[in-house]
């Protein structure tokens, strides 16, 4: 099956043709992401600007507090991808509709670092952890896609593997996903029981050291990962 298609507009109106190009960039939205190539890893070169893998979890953590969750998973997919998302990613992850402008998107972002450079954990000259990446040209400019700052990348992906990184804010969903192969139960299973049910236990990955809790039963919040 052929992914090109030919169309003559030569007998078309400007404004049909307009129209024509609008229609395709949604039809190419709804569809999905494109295929993506090899990661070229260049994030393992990145620079420190002040981002540590704690003050990663306190921002995950603040946006879904916050209620930012396409973002926070755009975050999470960016950094699965090696560093960015596309617009048709963001599109697919919201459910947004087609014609949605993206303008202001990482303020959600910018506000928690903001807090964090405020407060003293982060310096002043610390990356922003997510820029859009525009369209070339003059005028308005559509993000064509969304880059994580390779700093980021590279603390997470070297203190993470892709089994753990699948029981990332997978939310109160996680009490039904098993343990991977590789984590391994660290002391006794703790029962909670009356008016919170739950029940926990703590892992370590024996692949990449990451250390979890898992929390089950109704009041249990799922797979948890432990400060670093």
């Amino acid at each position: 099956m052929t992914d090109s298609l030919t169309l003559d507009i030569r007998d078309l109106a400007p404004a049909q043709v307009a129209q024509l190009l609008e229609t395709i960039r949604s039809m190419r939205t709804v569809a999905g992401p494109a295929e993506r190539g090899p990661e070229d890893e260049s994030w393992r070169d990145a620079p420190s600007t002040g981002w540590t893998l704690d003050l990663v979890l306190v921002l995950r953590e603040n946006l879904r507090r916050r209620g930012n969750v396409v973002q926070l998973e755009a975050f999470n997919q960016a950094i699965r991808n090696g560093g960015e998302v596309s617009r048709e990613e963001i599109f697919r992850i919201g459910g947004y509709d087609p014609k949605r402008q993206l303008k202001n998107w990482t303020k959600p972002l910018r506000t928690v670092t903001s807090e964090l450079i405020e407060r003293g954990s982060l310096p002043e000259y610390a990356e922003f952890p997510m820029e859009a990446d525009y369209i070339e040209g003059s005028g308005y400019r559509q993000a064509h896609l969304f880059r994580v700052t390779p700093e980021i990348v590279k603390l997470v992906k070297e203190a993470m593997c892709d089994d753990c990184w699948k029981l990332v804010d997978t939310g109160t969903a996680g009490r039904k996903i098993a343990p991977h192969a590789r984590l391994k139960p660290v002391g006794d299973i703790r029962h909670f029981s009356g008016s919170m049910v739950a029940d926990e236990q703590d892992y370590r990955c024996a692949e990449c050291g990451k250390e979890w809790m898992h929390e089950t039963g109704n009041s249990g919040m799922g797979w948890v990962e432990s400060s670093h």
